[in-house]
This record gives C-alpha cells, structure tokens and sequence, in this order.
C-alpha cells in the first residue's frame, strides 16, 4: 500500500472505529436482536448511558461508520485483501440494516 492509501486507511478507520467505541452500535444492535437467555451477565454493561438518546444523533453515527466501512473496504478491495473485504461487506450489510430499522422505526425524514 501506497502512503496515501495507508493514510486514508486510517482517516476511514477512525471513522469506523471512534464512534463505535463511543456508542457500542454494533455489540448492542447485536445483543438486542439475539437471544437474551445466556446474555444475562452482559446486558448491565450495555444498559448503561452509552445508548444513543436521539434518532438524530444515531443517524449520524451510522451514517459516519457506514462511510467509514465503506471507505475501509475500497481500500481493501485495491490491495486484494479478500478476508478484510468480506468482513467489512458483513459488517456494512448490518449497519445497513440497522439504518433501515432505524429509519422505518422513527418519524425522521433522511430526503428533504
């Protein structure tokens, strides 16, 4: 990789990476769509104030972590790194997802 690759790798990268140290999007999407029965011992730490409040702010976040993603994988495909490219596609398919969720579940309007 190129310096200007390895570069925008890390802009991409920390924008991934910040918000869903910050907010837990993934790990709580996660925990509140599987099955809660052996998550018992997990479920305090993620009730905490961590949570996005406002659906503003959500949108925002995932949108920022799907560009993110999004830039991680075209710089992934570029250096045909195949196992990092798939990890990325699955884990911008869920945030899709979740956007979807979020969008349907709420009175926001993403087209003015």
């Amino acid at each position: 990789m190129s310096k200007t690759q390895k570069i925008w790798a890390w802009i991409f990268g920390a924008m991934f990476v910040v918000p869903e140290v910050l907010f837990l999007v993934i790990p709580s999407s996660i925990i509140n769509y599987s099955n809660k029965l052996f998550l018992t011992l997990v479920t305090p730490f993620f009730d905490s104030k961590l949570f996005i409040n406002s659906p503003k702010i959500f949108f925002v976040v995932l949108i920022l972590e799907l560009v993110g993603v999004l830039g991680l994988f075209v710089i992934s495909v570029k250096s045909k790194k195949k196992l990092i490219s798939v990890l990325l596609v699955v884990i911008f398919l869920w945030l899709a997802f979740l956007l979807f969720l979020a969008y349907i579940s709420s009175s926001i309007r993403l087209l003015m």
